[in-house]
């Protein structure tokens, strides 16, 4: 049996071979020019989002007009429904006895409603908060059939 001695390795030895760093080649450069046709369908799409655009503004500008028309269509078809139905003299604040306190005049009690209405009206056009006076204005519509609820039916 013969002894060898072992020859050690070294690291350096041991150690991978670096890999040659391929060269990329150049690729070529493709221009990205705009289809024709797509930029016309761009322009076209970009004409027609500022229409949009401008209605929009118009809309916004706008919104307090188109907010009181219908609040005033209803208060005259209200108006108009309340003179109808209502006495000559109305009563106002209903006591436990079954009287009023005091009453008003026909045309009164319903100018008095529709001013409540006119004034909501128009604090919606001085304030730059639109939608709160608006509903406000909206529940005082209800005063006239109010009236005319508590003077058909008194109990």
């Amino acid at each position: 049996m013969k002894l060898t001695v072992k020859e050690k390795k070294t690291p350096s030895a041991n150690a991978k071979k670096p890999r040659p760093v391929k060269e990329k080649k150049p690729q070529a450069v493709k221009e990205n020019k705009p289809n024709e046709k797509w930029l016309k369908t761009q322009e076209v799409f970009r004409k027609i989002g500022r229409v949009f655009y401008i209605i929009g503004r118009v809309l916004f500008h706008m919104r307090k007009i188109f907010l009181t028309l219908p609040v005033l269509w209803v208060a005259f078809k209200v108006y108009t429904y309340a003179k109808e139905m209502l006495p000559e003299n109305v009563g106002v604040w209903l006591l436990e006895t079954g009287d009023y306190q005091f009453t008003l005049d026909r045309e009164a009690s319903l100018m008095s409603c529709l001013a409540v209405t006119a004034a909501c009206l128009v604090l919606m056009f001085l304030s730059r908060r639109t939608i709160l006076p608006w509903i406000v204005s909206l529940f005082t519509l209800v005063l006239p059939i109010m009236l005319v609820l508590t003077n058909m039916y008194p109990s």
